[in-house]
């Protein structure tokens, strides 16, 4: 049984573009959601947040987060049953934590014959975490034990820029 495995953080020094269209696929899945609820409810208006935060609830799956901070570091946990290292996406910037998660479950069905009903369920998770202090991104550890997310996130010397600022100054 695999104990831990280790995640690869990637820093803002790589480029946004497969974030960016992570977040649109999401919004896209939550507005097609809550446009499906608004059909079903014969096209009544005044409902457009409980449909939006219903559809929401439905597409991502909710992931706890716990932080904790010390004199040189942040830990993040997040709990992640189910997922493995290849669903699971850690993105790090000096002042904000993503993770991003997908996973496809399948159910097969072993008799022969005709498809009568057949099951799939896709879990989504996306989290956006404004961290407390400013973080080097270079330097994220990152592991997954038993679907625990857990993020050790160096924090910067007080005066001084995170590498990816001060390449651009």
């Amino acid at each position: 049984m695999k104990e831990r495995t280790e995640i690869t953080a990637t820093s803002r020094q790589l480029p946004a573009s497969s974030l960016l269209k992570r977040m649109e696929d999401i919004h896209d899945a939550i507005a097609r959601r809550a446009y499906d609820l608004f059909v079903s409810r014969g096209f009544s208006h005044g409902h457009d947040w409980a449909d939006w935060l219903l559809a929401e609830s439905e597409v991502l799956q909710q992931a706890p987060v716990e932080i904790l901070e010390n004199g040189s570091e942040l830990k993040i946990t997040a709990a992640l049953p189910g997922f493995t290292e290849k669903d699971i996406e850690v993105r790090v910037d000096p002042n904000r934590l993503f993770i991003s998660g997908q996973r496809q479950e399948r159910v097969e069905n072993i008799k022969k014959g005709d498809v009568v009903y057949s099951e799939r369920r896709s879990d989504q998770v996306y989290r956006s975490i404004d961290l407390p202090a400013q973080v080097d991104p270079d330097k994220v550890k990152t592991t997954l034990n038993h679907g625990e997310l857990e993020i050790i996130l160096p924090k910067t010397k007080a005066g001084k820029k995170p590498p990816m600022e001060e390449k651009a100054a």
